[in-house]
């Protein structure tokens, strides 16, 4: 079941990339400008210090990861991400693929956290990311992150 509802995301946030469904009307930046990568968004991510996304954010940035609230503006989302760092020892993005229009980013990923204690867990993510000036202008993190909090099963 999880992984047709993965196939039936992706194939709708494909839609949207390559032209086949209608993009947000805003284009902010055009595709000469747009010169942000994803590496280089994933990368401030997995450093693991808060700084370095916020250096990539708007001022008015939006972020929201799954389906916890939306959280607004730059030091908020830096405050998110430090509590969330906090419970994580640290993450590693691998990329599988992305696509990229004159305004976002899409990648579908494959995220490992390491726990506190050690202990690892990779889960499948797709993240839209919307640019705007060549600056990370909202985060939308599609994933179930509950396993990350339940016990590891022993063996």
């Amino acid at each position: 079941m999880k992984n047709i509802l993965y196939t039936i995301i992706l194939s709708f946030l494909f839609s949207f990339v390559v032209g086949c469904g209608e993009l947000p009307e805003e284009k902010p930046v055009s595709a000469e400008s747009f010169t942000i990568t994803i590496e280089e968004i994933i990368d401030a991510v997995d450093s693991g210090n808060p700084n370095e996304y916020a250096k990539l954010l708007t001022e008015d940035s939006r972020f929201r990861f799954g389906n916890w609230p939306e959280v607004k503006g730059k030091k908020a989302i830096h405050k998110a991400q430090t509590e969330f760092y906090a419970s994580v020892k640290k993450t590693k993005h691998e990329i599988i693929r992305h696509w990229k229009n004159d305004s976002s980013i899409v990648a579908d990923m494959l995220v490992t956290y390491t726990r506190i204690d050690g202990s690892t867990l990779t889960l499948p993510v797709v993240d839209i990311f919307e640019i705007k000036g060549n600056k990370v202008d909202a985060t939308f993190i599609y994933m179930d992150i509950a396993p990350l909090y339940e016990k590891p099963k022993s063996k």
